[in-house]
């Protein structure tokens, strides 16, 4: 039997996804992979203080899967100035990881 995955309370991050966006010259920014396509509710931990009742709260885990593919190109694409950097971005408590 296969367990449902939960939030560990000692870690309130989760990944939401992977995108790939790739900047080419005369072209511009466009992301050309994103997955998975949409949401898979994890359920938060019942015993979870911050959710007493169980309830999923996804109000801010679905803004990886509501921006636009041109949307995402232009957050993300490479900057020559951040080139070989861990970047961080926190919007409306979704944290976006990556190395630009």
């Amino acid at each position: 039997m296969q367990k449902t995955p939960r939030l560990n309370n000692d870690n309130p991050f989760r990944i939401a996804g992977i995108a790939m966006i790739v900047d080419r010259r005369g072209v511009g920014a466009q992301m050309v992979a994103r997955y998975p396509t949409q949401p898979s509710p994890v359920p938060l931990d019942p015993k979870d203080h911050d959710n007493p009742h169980g309830q999923e709260d996804q109000s801010t885990d679905d803004l990886f899967f509501s921006l636009t593919s041109s949307q995402m190109a232009k957050l993300f694409r490479a900057k020559k100035s951040l080139c070989g950097q861990p970047v961080t971005l926190t919007v409306n408590g979704t944290v976006f990881c990556w190395r630009a």
